[in-house]
């Protein structure tokens, strides 16, 4: 045996740990060795700059003879050839020259997966590539130490002989997972980049871990007068550990910041400091800019004009891929993958791994910022940017530091209350399980509820292949056995408990305040999304159920002024479609949802009831986004308890789609735009690029973006223009909850109702539109009463 060219072998641990494995790799590493059974062989310049690893052939190879001749093949090459890299251009060597059994590499024996690594190191070694790209965990693992290609993905790394390695995800992940194909897009671009010179780029780094107090004093001066600042903290036990700061994407400072590292008079020196440089006119950048400002404002720290955020800038620049650090790096740096580096420091004990980390971080999120920057200006959407999502961290942040005031009298009565139901209904449920299988039953354990449905002699619905007692599941059965003494309670069990879980059995501050987290691009068309706070206190305030909403109330002496946005979404759909009929409804202030339950129920609207009125609102929203009856049944079901059969369920689609043809003309329209160019635009300049593969999936994403979206930035229009006139509690989607002394309401109220100085008029297909708001006002979330 021989190590080539500086490989070393294979380091398995039955190398040094097994004789049989050391006589192996003897054996079978010989390239005379007949044993290996080679299906395919590598193929391509052996002097080529790329050196494509994959694991080993598809089915769709052996015809061939030749690897990647598969559909995933193809697709990788597709890739390639954008940045003139050819098939004819690249070597491409497998680690397994053979199909394994049933495609996978750990069925074989691993006396032979061991002899195909290392005659995989053998073929490779006569290769001097200038870059090597491992397709996979498998062959990422065979030229270097790493095994995830998921993390390494895109990273500019070492191999073990230190030829330059760039892994990417194997094409047959993305003929699974399309919506991924952006990191192959870019993975082609980078290597072809690479590929022109052998050398890796290696930038110097100046991180100051553990710095003495008068050496982060007088760095922190220093960094007062930087033009940008990136900060970033690391949080542990309710407290910041450290805190980071970085005025380039080389040289970083990590404080530690815990009060044991100080005597308590060089604590204040130190937070006092870090109040300085936070509150400092440079441009901060920060990942997650909502989260550090909130954990900051604890210490009594503003970060004071945030330029950048990361996170949201991601999630606006590509609503569908993730919007962590590590996805942001490696798309937009050369940064090797580093999110392990410290992610069990506090079971080691090194801290230090940890300040390490803390630096990498402030310093990759500098980095990334700029690149960001360039893509938002190639784009054209800078402007959008700054004018749609940055200008919003403050009053986000704002939200989220006043929170809502809890009536703690009003909130136990709830508690109470439904704690109470979950007993009787426990009682029932006992009572009836007693008499079916001799015992009580844990209605929160799903086994026992299957069980017990069994000895009911119930059949179980199956959902992705296995049985559920699920409330959808629960729901279904009730319809098959509506006299069932243990179906009512299971399902009302299911959904009081949820109640007090997930909305009654919160904590909340000192002050009797609940605060919370908020995300300024939460969604993919931007809507925000809402979180329990840093210290994982309050809920989500943006789900909390109407019924409940009376235990949030308005602080003394001031009233709570609500303001909604009416209809908005649908008139959006109904402008941009155009749908005339739907426009003029809106325009005559038609109960829309009566007019269409009596279209699709063929009834005079005075006859219509209540619940067919809500089904008329139910499929209006289901038709306008392209639902699938099954989709829209399922939904019935779990929201109204009501059980459509498909073909009544396809009828009401149709019949809604019968008497407003528009809709579906605004929906081929939009399958047109997005089929040929990949991008929808809204009125307010925001953009997003679909991925995925063209279909039923994709195009009702397409039709569900433009609407929301719009609304969501009209209503940031009210919340910017009542910053610092009225206290900013939260923003719900397509409305804005303020709070006021008592003697403002008036001018406060007068303040919304100059809409001409906030709510724009937007130039849509149908014509122009400005969607009308609601007003209302109390002193109780849930009783509120509309001011006309």
């Amino acid at each position: 045996m021989r190590a080539c060219d500086g490989w070393a072998p294979f380091r398995s641990p039955s190398h040094f740990f097994s004789p049989r494995g050391l006589f192996l790799l003897v054996e079978f590493a010989s390239s005379e060795n007949q044993k290996l059974l080679r299906e395919v062989h590598g193929d391509g310049p052996e002097d080529a700059r790329i050196l494509i690893l994959t694991d080993f052939p598809s089915y769709g190879d052996l015809p061939s003879g030749r690897l990647l001749t598969d559909y995933a093949g193809r697709i990788l090459f597709d890739q390639f050839r954008k940045f003139s890299v050819l098939r004819t251009h690249v070597r491409v060597e497998a680690v397994c020259e053979r199909v394994p059994p049933g495609g996978k590499f750990f069925l074989l024996e691993h006396d032979e997966q061991t002899a195909w690594k290392n005659d995989a190191f053998e073929r490779i070694s006569r290769l001097r590539p200038n870059v090597i790209v491992p397709l996979g965990d498998l062959a990422l693992s065979v030229v270097t130490d790493k095994t995830s290609s998921d993390k390494w993905q895109l990273s500019v790394i070492e191999s073990v002989r230190g030829t330059k390695t760039i892994p990417l995800l194997h094409p047959s992940r993305i003929v699974r997972q399309f919506k991924d194909i952006p990191f192959l897009t870019l993975g082609a671009q980078r290597v072809a980049e690479q590929a022109r010179f052998p050398d890796i780029p290696r930038i110097s780094r100046d991180y100051k871990t553990s710095p003495s107090l008068e050496e982060t004093c007088a760095f922190l001066i220093a960094l007062e007068s930087a033009e940008y600042l990136s900060l970033d903290i690391e949080t542990g036990r309710g407290q910041i550990t450290c805190i980071g700061f970085a005025a380039n994407a080389r040289e970083a400072i990590c404080v530690p910041t815990l009060p044991s590292d100080y005597d308590p008079i060089s604590f204040r020196i130190l937070w006092a400091a870090i109040a300085r440089v936070c509150a400092a006119p440079s441009k901060k950048i920060l990942q997650n800019a909502i989260y550090d400002m909130t954990y900051l404002s604890k210490y009594g720290v503003r970060v004071r004009r945030i330029w950048h955020d990361t996170m949201t800038a991601q999630k606006f620049l590509h609503p569908e891929l993730p919007m962590g650090l590590d996805t942001i790096a490696r798309l937009y740096t050369l940064r090797p993958y580093w999110k392990d580096d410290a992610k069990d420091w506090g079971t080691r004990q090194d801290i230090g791994a940890l300040y390490r980390y803390n630096c990498e971080d402030v310093c990759g999120t500098f980095e990334a910022a700029f690149a960001q920057r360039l893509d938002l200006e190639k784009r054209n959407l800078t402007k959008t940017y700054e004018d749609r999502v940055a200008s919003l961290f403050p009053c986000a942040t704002e939200m989220c530091w006043n929170g809502l005031r809890v009536d703690e009298t009003e909130r136990q009565r709830l508690k109470s209350e439904t704690e109470g139901k979950i007993a009787e209904l426990t009682t029932q449920l006992n009572s009836a399980a007693t008499s079916i299988v001799g015992k009580e039953i844990n209605p929160r354990s799903p086994m026992q509820v299957k069980e017990l449905l069994r000895a009911a002699r119930m059949r179980l619905p199956v959902k992705d292949g296995k049985e559920s007692s699920d409330k959808e599941a629960l729901m279904r059965l009730r319809l098959k056995h509506p006299d069932s003494p243990i179906l009512t309670p299971l399902i009302r069990l299911s959904e009081e408990q949820k109640k007090l879980s997930s909305y009654l059995s919160f904590t909340y501050d000192p002050d009797g305040r609940m605060r919370y987290s908020l995300n300024v691009h939460g969604t993919e068309p931007g809507r925000w999304s809402g979180y329990c706070d840093p210290w994982g206190n309050g809920v989500n305030p943006q789900t909390v159920p109407r019924d409940l909403r009376s235990m949030f109330v308005a602080s003394e002496g001031h009233t709570l002024i609500e303001v909604d946005l009416a209809q908005a979404d649908a008139r959006v759909v109904a402008w941009n479609a155009p749908e005339p009929t739907l426009i003029q409804m809106f325009n005559d202030k038609t109960d829309i949802h009566r007019w269409v339950a009596g279209k699709i129920f063929r009834s005079d609207k005075a006859l219509i009831t209540d619940t067919q009125r809500q089904l008329g609102k139910k499929v209006g929203h289901a038709s306008n986004y392209g639902m699938h009856e099954k989709t829209f049944a399922e939904n019935c079901l779990k929201e109204m308890n009501l059980n459509l059969p498909l073909a009544e369920a396809k009828r009401l689609l149709d019949g809604y789609h019968e008497h407003l043809p528009g809709i579906r003309r605004w929906q081929a329209r939009i399958r047109e735009e997005v089929l040929r160019t990949r991008k929808l635009r809204t009125p307010f300049g925001r953009e997003r690029v679909f991925y995925d593969r063209p279909g039923d999936d994709l195009f009702r994403e397409a039709y569900a973006y433009v609407p929301p979206s719009v609304v969501c930035d009209v209503i940031n229009c009210l919340v910017l223009r009542m910053r610092g006139h009225a206290r900013l509690l939260l923003q719900v989607h397509d409305s804005v909850l303020l709070e006021v002394p008592d003697g403002e309401t008036i001018r406060t109220i007068e303040r919304i109702r100059d809409e001409d100085a906030w709510n724009p008029t937007l130039s849509l297909v149908g014509g122009d539109l400005r969607i009308p708001i609601d007003v209302k006002i109390g002193k109780n979330w849930k009783k509120l009463e509309k001011v006309t």
